[in-house]
C-alpha cells in the first residue's frame, strides 16, 4: 500500500513538474516582463566587449522592462529595469539617445551614467529628453571603465 501511494504521488509530480521546467521562456532567476505601454519600438543597444566576468554584456545583464511617458511640458520620460544576472556585481553605463518621429536623432544624447548592481540586484535607469521633439529613444549599455 506504502509502495502504490509512493507511485502514486511520483507520477502526479512527474506530470506537472516536468512540463513545466521544460516550457522555461526566460533565462535567469526571474521573469521579465513589460510593464506599463512597453516601448514596442524602441531599442536597448548593448556595446559587447568582453567585460570583466568573461562573458558578453547581453548575457550578464537583462532588460525586465520598459516604460516611457511623454510629460505635460514636452519632454520625454524613459524608465528601463536592467537586472545582474551574475552572483558578484556588475558596474555598467547606461546612456539614452532621443530620435524623433521619423528615428532621426534630435541631438539629444545623455551623459553616461554609473550602476553598480550588486549580485542578482534590479534597478531602474531612469532618463529625460531635454528636446520636446523626441519620441522614440535607444537605451545604450557598456561595461563601465574603470
Amino acid at each position: 500500500m506504502r509502495t502504490i501511494r509512493l507511485l502514486l504521488i511520483m507520477a502526479c509530480l512527474g506530470a506537472f513538474v516536468v512540463p513545466c521546467a521544460c516550457h522555461r521562456t526566460h533565462e535567469g532567476p526571474y521573469a521579465g516582463k513589460a510593464i506599463g505601454e512597453f516601448a514596442e519600438k524602441q531599442t536597448v543597444y548593448f556595446f559587447e566587449q568582453e567585460n570583466g566576468s568573461g562573458g558578453k554584456l547581453s548575457k550578464v545583464i537583462s532588460i525586465d522592462g520598459q516604460q516611457y511617458q511623454k510629460l505635460p511640458h514636452g519632454a520625454l520620460k524613459v524608465d528601463t529595469i536592467v537586472r545582474n544576472r551574475l552572483k558578484k556585481a556588475v558596474a555598467i553605463e547606461c546612456s539614452t539617445e532621443f530620435k524623433d518621429a521619423k528615428f532621426f536623432g534630435v541631438n539629444d544624447v545623455t551623459g553616461w551614467e554609473v550602476l553598480v548592481l550588486q549580485p542578482l540586484e534590479s534597478r531602474t535607469y531612469t532618463s529625460l529628453s531635454t528636446n520636446t521633439t523626441a519620441e522614440h529613444f535607444t537605451v545604450r549599455i557598456r561595461a563601465a571603465t574603470k
